[in-house]
Protein backbone atom coordinates (compact mmCIF):
# COMPACT_ATOMS: atom_id res chain seq x y z
CA UNK A 1 0.00 0.00 0.00
CA UNK A 2 2.84 2.38 0.89
CA UNK A 3 4.74 1.62 -2.31
CA UNK A 4 1.56 2.12 -4.36
CA UNK A 5 1.04 5.50 -2.75
CA UNK A 6 4.67 6.50 -3.41
CA UNK A 7 4.39 5.42 -7.05
CA UNK A 8 1.41 7.73 -7.38
CA UNK A 9 3.41 10.57 -5.89
CA UNK A 10 6.24 9.91 -8.33
CA UNK A 11 3.79 10.07 -11.25
CA UNK A 12 2.75 13.51 -10.06
CA UNK A 13 6.40 14.54 -9.77
CA UNK A 14 7.07 13.32 -13.30
CA UNK A 15 4.26 15.53 -14.57
CA UNK A 16 5.70 18.45 -12.62
CA UNK A 17 9.13 17.70 -14.07
CA UNK A 18 7.79 17.75 -17.61
CA UNK A 19 6.07 21.08 -16.94
CA UNK A 20 9.22 22.51 -15.37
CA UNK A 21 11.41 21.50 -18.32
CA UNK A 22 8.89 23.01 -20.70
CA UNK A 23 8.89 26.31 -18.82
CA UNK A 24 12.68 26.30 -18.66
CA UNK A 25 12.95 25.74 -22.42
CA UNK A 26 10.46 28.57 -22.97
CA UNK A 27 12.45 30.83 -20.65
CA UNK A 28 15.69 30.15 -22.48
CA UNK A 29 14.07 30.69 -25.86
CA UNK A 30 12.70 34.05 -24.70
CA UNK A 31 15.78 34.84 -22.59
CA UNK A 32 13.39 35.49 -19.70
CA UNK A 33 15.66 35.66 -16.62
CA UNK A 34 12.81 35.73 -14.10
CA UNK A 35 11.17 32.65 -15.57
CA UNK A 36 14.55 30.87 -15.67
CA UNK A 37 15.11 31.51 -11.96
CA UNK A 38 11.66 30.13 -11.19
CA UNK A 39 11.74 27.11 -13.50
CA UNK A 40 15.27 25.75 -13.13
CA UNK A 41 15.23 24.97 -9.37
CA UNK A 42 11.76 23.45 -9.74
CA UNK A 43 12.98 21.11 -12.48
CA UNK A 44 16.05 20.06 -10.51
CA UNK A 45 14.02 19.51 -7.33
CA UNK A 46 11.48 17.34 -9.14
CA UNK A 47 14.15 15.39 -10.99
CA UNK A 48 16.12 14.71 -7.81
CA UNK A 49 13.03 13.39 -6.04
CA UNK A 50 12.03 11.12 -8.91
CA UNK A 51 15.55 9.70 -9.22
CA UNK A 52 15.79 9.07 -5.47
CA UNK A 53 12.56 7.08 -5.64
CA UNK A 54 13.92 5.13 -8.60
CA UNK A 55 17.05 4.21 -6.67
CA UNK A 56 14.89 2.85 -3.83
CA UNK A 57 13.08 0.60 -6.31
CA UNK A 58 9.84 2.52 -5.81
CA UNK A 59 9.38 3.96 -9.29
CA UNK A 60 10.57 3.44 -12.85
CA UNK A 61 13.84 5.19 -13.63
CA UNK A 62 13.81 8.22 -15.88
CA UNK A 63 16.31 9.88 -18.19
CA UNK A 64 16.84 13.58 -17.61
CA UNK A 65 17.81 15.54 -20.71
CA UNK A 66 16.60 18.87 -21.87
CA UNK A 67 15.83 18.56 -25.60
CA UNK A 68 17.49 20.68 -28.27
CA UNK A 69 20.24 21.99 -25.98
CA UNK A 70 23.84 22.38 -27.05
CA UNK A 71 26.31 20.70 -24.71
CA UNK A 72 28.67 23.06 -22.90
CA UNK A 73 32.23 21.96 -22.07
CA UNK A 74 34.18 22.73 -18.88
CA UNK A 75 37.95 22.23 -18.94
CA UNK A 76 39.80 21.90 -15.63
CA UNK A 77 43.11 23.72 -15.86
CA UNK A 78 45.94 24.74 -13.54
CA UNK A 79 47.73 27.94 -14.50
CA UNK A 80 51.21 26.74 -13.56
CA UNK A 81 52.81 30.13 -14.19
CA UNK A 82 50.76 31.53 -11.31
CA UNK A 83 51.39 28.61 -8.94
CA UNK A 84 53.99 29.19 -6.26
CA UNK A 85 55.25 25.62 -6.55
CA UNK A 86 56.00 26.03 -10.25
CA UNK A 87 59.48 27.42 -9.67
CA UNK A 88 60.31 25.14 -6.73
CA UNK A 89 61.58 21.57 -6.46
CA UNK A 90 57.94 20.54 -6.88
CA UNK A 91 57.77 22.02 -10.37
CA UNK A 92 57.02 18.54 -11.71
CA UNK A 93 53.56 18.69 -10.16
CA UNK A 94 52.65 22.07 -11.65
CA UNK A 95 54.01 22.52 -15.13
CA UNK A 96 52.65 23.99 -18.30
CA UNK A 97 52.98 22.14 -21.59
CA UNK A 98 50.48 24.29 -23.48
CA UNK A 99 47.90 21.50 -23.75
CA UNK A 100 44.92 23.77 -23.16
CA UNK A 101 45.08 25.46 -26.56
CA UNK A 102 44.95 22.05 -28.25
CA UNK A 103 42.02 20.81 -26.15
CA UNK A 104 40.13 23.92 -27.29
CA UNK A 105 41.36 23.67 -30.91
CA UNK A 106 40.13 20.10 -31.27
CA UNK A 107 36.79 20.83 -29.60
CA UNK A 108 36.20 23.63 -32.08
CA UNK A 109 37.30 21.56 -35.03
CA UNK A 110 35.71 18.18 -34.29
CA UNK A 111 32.76 18.66 -31.90
CA UNK A 112 29.26 19.33 -33.23
CA UNK A 113 26.30 20.48 -31.12
CA UNK A 114 28.86 22.10 -28.87
CA UNK A 115 27.89 24.99 -26.67
CA UNK A 116 30.21 27.22 -24.68
CA UNK A 117 33.79 26.37 -23.69
CA UNK A 118 34.47 27.31 -20.07
CA UNK A 119 37.86 26.93 -18.38
CA UNK A 120 37.81 26.43 -14.59
CA UNK A 121 41.20 27.69 -13.42
CA UNK A 122 43.11 28.58 -10.27
CA UNK A 123 43.95 31.97 -11.77
CA UNK A 124 43.43 33.92 -14.96
CA UNK A 125 45.84 33.17 -17.85
CA UNK A 126 48.33 35.78 -19.01
CA UNK A 127 47.13 35.32 -22.60
CA UNK A 128 43.47 34.19 -22.71
CA UNK A 129 42.25 32.09 -25.62
CA UNK A 130 39.76 34.21 -27.61
CA UNK A 131 36.16 33.08 -27.27
CA UNK A 132 36.83 30.95 -24.18
CA UNK A 133 35.24 31.85 -20.83
CA UNK A 134 37.35 31.63 -17.68
CA UNK A 135 35.91 31.01 -14.22
CA UNK A 136 38.23 31.12 -11.21
CA UNK A 137 38.04 28.45 -8.51
CA UNK A 138 37.26 31.03 -5.84
CA UNK A 139 34.19 32.15 -7.78
CA UNK A 140 32.30 28.87 -7.39
CA UNK A 141 34.04 26.82 -4.68
CA UNK A 142 33.05 27.76 -1.09
CA UNK A 143 35.91 29.43 0.84
CA UNK A 144 36.07 26.57 3.38
CA UNK A 145 37.14 24.25 0.54
CA UNK A 146 39.88 26.52 -0.80
CA UNK A 147 42.61 26.35 -1.94
CA UNK A 148 41.48 23.74 -4.48
CA UNK A 149 44.72 21.87 -5.20
CA UNK A 150 42.76 18.62 -5.20
CA UNK A 151 41.02 18.05 -8.54
CA UNK A 152 38.19 16.22 -6.73
CA UNK A 153 37.38 19.48 -4.94
CA UNK A 154 36.89 21.16 -8.30
CA UNK A 155 34.92 18.24 -9.76
CA UNK A 156 32.55 17.78 -6.84
CA UNK A 157 31.72 21.50 -7.01
CA UNK A 158 30.88 21.44 -10.72
CA UNK A 159 27.16 21.78 -9.97
CA UNK A 160 27.91 25.13 -8.34
CA UNK A 161 29.89 26.31 -11.35
CA UNK A 162 27.14 25.13 -13.70
CA UNK A 163 24.43 27.07 -11.88
CA UNK A 164 26.60 30.13 -11.43
CA UNK A 165 27.31 30.59 -15.13
CA UNK A 166 24.20 28.85 -16.54
CA UNK A 167 25.71 25.79 -18.21
CA UNK A 168 23.70 23.30 -20.23
CA UNK A 169 22.35 20.26 -18.41
CA UNK A 170 24.05 17.92 -19.02
CA UNK A 171 27.50 19.39 -19.62
CA UNK A 172 30.90 17.75 -20.14
CA UNK A 173 33.93 18.02 -17.87
CA UNK A 174 37.36 17.67 -19.48
CA UNK A 175 40.86 17.55 -18.04
CA UNK A 176 43.55 19.47 -19.89
CA UNK A 177 45.14 16.20 -21.04
CA UNK A 178 42.03 14.92 -22.86
CA UNK A 179 41.74 15.51 -26.59
CA UNK A 180 39.16 14.78 -29.26
CA UNK A 181 40.58 12.53 -31.95
CA UNK A 182 37.70 12.43 -34.42
CA UNK A 183 34.28 13.95 -35.14
CA UNK A 184 31.81 13.74 -32.25
CA UNK A 185 28.24 14.93 -31.83
CA UNK A 186 28.26 16.01 -28.17
CA UNK A 187 24.49 15.93 -27.80
CA UNK A 188 24.34 12.40 -29.21
CA UNK A 189 27.23 11.33 -26.98
CA UNK A 190 25.57 12.74 -23.85
CA UNK A 191 22.28 11.03 -24.75
CA UNK A 192 23.90 7.58 -24.71
CA UNK A 193 24.18 7.60 -20.91
CA UNK A 194 27.29 5.46 -21.29
CA UNK A 195 30.33 5.47 -19.03
CA UNK A 196 33.57 3.84 -20.14
CA UNK A 197 36.01 1.97 -17.93
CA UNK A 198 39.41 0.42 -18.21
CA UNK A 199 39.69 -3.33 -18.66
CA UNK A 200 41.52 -3.58 -15.35
CA UNK A 201 41.57 -2.02 -11.88
CA UNK A 202 38.66 -3.59 -9.99
CA UNK A 203 39.63 -2.36 -6.53
CA UNK A 204 36.55 -3.62 -4.66
CA UNK A 205 35.98 -2.52 -1.09
CA UNK A 206 39.47 -3.10 0.27
CA UNK A 207 40.02 -4.89 3.53
CA UNK A 208 37.24 -4.77 6.09
CA UNK A 209 38.80 -2.03 8.20
CA UNK A 210 41.50 -0.75 5.87
CA UNK A 211 41.48 1.38 2.73
CA UNK A 212 44.55 1.32 0.47
CA UNK A 213 47.12 4.06 1.18
CA UNK A 214 47.38 4.59 -2.59
CA UNK A 215 45.25 7.71 -3.01
CA UNK A 216 43.68 6.60 -6.30
CA UNK A 217 42.97 3.00 -5.30
CA UNK A 218 41.72 4.19 -1.92
CA UNK A 219 39.38 6.74 -3.52
CA UNK A 220 37.80 3.98 -5.65
CA UNK A 221 37.43 1.74 -2.60
CA UNK A 222 35.86 4.61 -0.65
CA UNK A 223 33.44 5.20 -3.54
CA UNK A 224 32.50 1.51 -3.54
CA UNK A 225 31.81 1.55 0.18
CA UNK A 226 29.68 4.69 -0.11
CA UNK A 227 27.69 3.26 -3.04
CA UNK A 228 27.22 -0.08 -1.28
CA UNK A 229 25.86 1.75 1.78
CA UNK A 230 23.15 3.29 -0.42
CA UNK A 231 22.35 0.52 -2.91
CA UNK A 232 23.28 -2.59 -0.94
CA UNK A 233 24.15 -5.64 -3.02
CA UNK A 234 22.78 -3.95 -6.16
CA UNK A 235 26.11 -2.14 -6.34
CA UNK A 236 28.87 -4.42 -7.61
CA UNK A 237 32.39 -2.93 -7.80
CA UNK A 238 33.66 -2.55 -11.33
CA UNK A 239 36.72 -1.50 -13.26
CA UNK A 240 38.21 1.95 -12.88
CA UNK A 241 36.78 4.80 -14.90
CA UNK A 242 38.45 5.53 -18.23
CA UNK A 243 40.32 8.81 -18.50
CA UNK A 244 37.78 10.45 -20.81
CA UNK A 245 35.52 13.52 -20.44
CA UNK A 246 32.63 13.03 -18.02
CA UNK A 247 29.02 13.82 -18.93
CA UNK A 248 27.70 15.52 -15.79
CA UNK A 249 24.00 15.88 -14.94
CA UNK A 250 22.84 18.29 -12.26
CA UNK A 251 20.26 15.83 -10.93
CA UNK A 252 22.98 13.22 -10.41
CA UNK A 253 25.23 15.75 -8.66
CA UNK A 254 22.35 16.80 -6.40
CA UNK A 255 21.63 13.14 -5.64
CA UNK A 256 25.31 12.48 -4.81
CA UNK A 257 25.53 15.43 -2.42
CA UNK A 258 22.35 14.27 -0.71
CA UNK A 259 23.19 10.55 -0.38
CA UNK A 260 26.99 10.16 -0.42
CA UNK A 261 29.79 11.51 1.84
CA UNK A 262 30.96 13.95 -0.83
CA UNK A 263 32.29 16.33 1.81
CA UNK A 264 35.12 13.83 2.44
CA UNK A 265 36.42 14.57 -1.06
CA UNK A 266 36.86 18.30 -0.54
CA UNK A 267 40.34 18.18 0.95
CA UNK A 268 43.27 20.42 0.03
CA UNK A 269 45.27 17.45 -1.29
CA UNK A 270 44.09 14.01 -2.34
CA UNK A 271 43.71 11.21 0.18
CA UNK A 272 42.19 7.74 0.24
CA UNK A 273 38.91 8.92 1.78
CA UNK A 274 38.07 11.03 -1.28
CA UNK A 275 35.41 9.64 -3.63
CA UNK A 276 36.83 9.13 -7.11
CA UNK A 277 34.65 11.45 -9.20
CA UNK A 278 34.05 9.66 -12.51
CA UNK A 279 33.85 6.21 -10.92
CA UNK A 280 31.29 7.38 -8.35
CA UNK A 281 29.08 9.07 -10.95
CA UNK A 282 29.29 6.13 -13.35
CA UNK A 283 28.19 3.50 -10.86
CA UNK A 284 25.61 5.78 -9.24
CA UNK A 285 23.97 6.52 -12.58
CA UNK A 286 23.96 2.82 -13.38
CA UNK A 287 21.45 2.59 -10.51
CA UNK A 288 19.47 5.82 -10.76
CA UNK A 289 19.36 6.86 -14.43
CA UNK A 290 17.26 4.83 -16.85
CA UNK A 291 19.34 3.26 -19.60
CA UNK A 292 22.69 4.22 -18.09
CA UNK A 293 25.45 1.67 -18.70
CA UNK A 294 29.07 1.09 -17.77
CA UNK A 295 31.14 -0.51 -20.51
CA UNK A 296 34.71 -1.81 -20.46
CA UNK A 297 37.16 -0.14 -22.80
CA UNK A 298 37.84 -3.51 -24.41
CA UNK A 299 34.23 -3.49 -25.62
CA UNK A 300 34.51 0.02 -27.04
CA UNK A 301 37.04 -0.05 -29.84
CA UNK A 302 37.60 3.34 -31.39
CA UNK A 303 36.40 5.19 -28.29
CA UNK A 304 39.48 5.68 -26.17
CA UNK A 305 43.25 5.82 -26.40
CA UNK A 306 45.62 6.44 -23.51
CA UNK A 307 49.36 7.02 -23.38
CA UNK A 308 51.55 7.65 -20.37
CA UNK A 309 54.29 10.21 -20.98
CA UNK A 310 57.20 8.76 -19.01
CA UNK A 311 60.13 8.69 -21.43
CA UNK A 312 63.48 10.50 -21.29
CA UNK A 313 63.51 13.64 -23.42
CA UNK A 314 65.90 11.99 -25.87
CA UNK A 315 63.29 9.34 -26.73
CA UNK A 316 60.23 11.58 -26.97
CA UNK A 317 60.21 12.24 -30.70
CA UNK A 318 60.36 8.57 -31.64
CA UNK A 319 57.71 7.65 -29.06
CA UNK A 320 55.37 10.41 -30.22
CA UNK A 321 55.79 9.45 -33.87
CA UNK A 322 54.85 5.87 -33.00
CA UNK A 323 51.70 7.05 -31.17
CA UNK A 324 50.71 9.27 -34.10
CA UNK A 325 51.11 6.36 -36.48
CA UNK A 326 48.79 4.23 -34.32
CA UNK A 327 46.20 7.01 -34.00
CA UNK A 328 46.11 7.55 -37.77
CA UNK A 329 45.73 3.83 -38.45
CA UNK A 330 43.05 3.42 -35.75
CA UNK A 331 41.46 6.79 -34.85
CA UNK A 332 39.84 7.07 -31.43
CA UNK A 333 37.19 9.49 -30.23
CA UNK A 334 39.08 10.44 -27.07
CA UNK A 335 42.82 10.44 -26.56
CA UNK A 336 44.57 11.13 -23.25
CA UNK A 337 48.24 11.96 -22.73
CA UNK A 338 48.95 11.41 -19.05
CA UNK A 339 52.11 13.07 -17.76
CA UNK A 340 54.23 10.89 -15.47
CA UNK A 341 57.54 12.60 -16.15
CA UNK A 342 60.08 12.78 -13.35
CA UNK A 343 63.04 15.09 -12.85
CA UNK A 344 65.51 12.51 -14.12
CA UNK A 345 63.74 12.41 -17.50
CA UNK A 346 64.92 15.99 -18.12
CA UNK A 347 68.56 15.48 -17.22
CA UNK A 348 68.43 18.12 -14.47
CA UNK A 349 68.07 21.88 -14.73
CA UNK A 350 64.53 22.19 -13.39
CA UNK A 351 61.82 24.11 -15.26
CA UNK A 352 64.38 26.47 -16.81
CA UNK A 353 66.69 23.72 -18.02
CA UNK A 354 67.25 22.74 -21.63
CA UNK A 355 65.59 19.33 -21.14
CA UNK A 356 62.38 20.96 -20.02
CA UNK A 357 62.37 23.27 -23.07
CA UNK A 358 62.96 20.32 -25.41
CA UNK A 359 60.13 18.36 -23.78
CA UNK A 360 57.72 21.26 -24.19
CA UNK A 361 58.70 21.63 -27.85
CA UNK A 362 58.20 17.90 -28.54
CA UNK A 363 54.84 17.82 -26.74
CA UNK A 364 53.65 20.86 -28.68
CA UNK A 365 54.78 19.28 -31.96
CA UNK A 366 52.89 16.09 -31.12
CA UNK A 367 49.69 17.79 -29.99
CA UNK A 368 49.61 20.03 -33.06
CA UNK A 369 49.40 16.92 -35.26
CA UNK A 370 46.46 15.32 -33.44
CA UNK A 371 43.33 15.80 -35.52
CA UNK A 372 45.32 16.96 -38.57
Amino acid sequence: ETIGKQKGEVSILKAELATAWSKLAQARAQNDTTLKEEAAPRAVRAASTVNTAAADGIAPQITLREPHALVDCVILWVNATATADAASSDFMRFREWGELVHVVRLLRKLATNRGRIVVAANSAPHVPIPGVEYVLDRDYIPPKHMPARNSYTKQWNMHRLARKVGLSDPFMVWNDDMFLGKQLDLREHAAKNTWYTEGWGNHGYGQVNKISPDTYVGSVQSANRALRAVFGPKHVPGFQAAHVPAVVRLATMDWAWQHLPVEASLTEVRNSKNLQFEYTLAYAEKQIVAGASVRKQADCKGVYGFSVLDWPVSKMRGAFDEILSRLRANPVTFFALNDELKSEHFGGGGPRGNGYAVARSEIQRFLSKIGS
